[in-house]
C-alpha cells in the first residue's frame, strides 16, 4: 500500500496500463473492484522505506486492527 501510493507505485501504475494493463485508480476504489488492486509490490523495497518501517506498520495493524492503523 506504501509502495502504490508513492511516486514509484504511481508510474508502475502507469507504465502497466500503458503496456495493455489495468488503468491505475490510485486512491479510488474501482466500481466492483477491491480496495488493494494496483502494480503490486516491488521485488526490493525503494531507498525511503526498510524493514523496520514495514515492521512498524505491521505491528501498528497487529495491535489495533486495520481501521486503528489507517486512522
Amino acid at each position: 500500500m506504501l509502495f502504490g501510493a508513492s511516486g514509484e507505485g504511481a508510474a508502475a501504475a502507469r507504465a502497466a496500463a500503458a503496456s495493455g494493463g489495468a488503468p491505475p485508480s490510485l486512491g479510488m476504489v474501482p466500481k466492483g473492484g477491491g480496495f488493494l488492486q494496483g502494480p503490486g509490490a516491488p521485488a526490493a523495497l525503494p531507498a525511503w522505506l526498510s524493514e523496520s518501517d514495514v515492521d512498524f506498520y505491521a505491528a501498528e495493524f497487529k495491535r489495533t486492527g486495520f481501521t486503528g492503523a489507517l486512522n
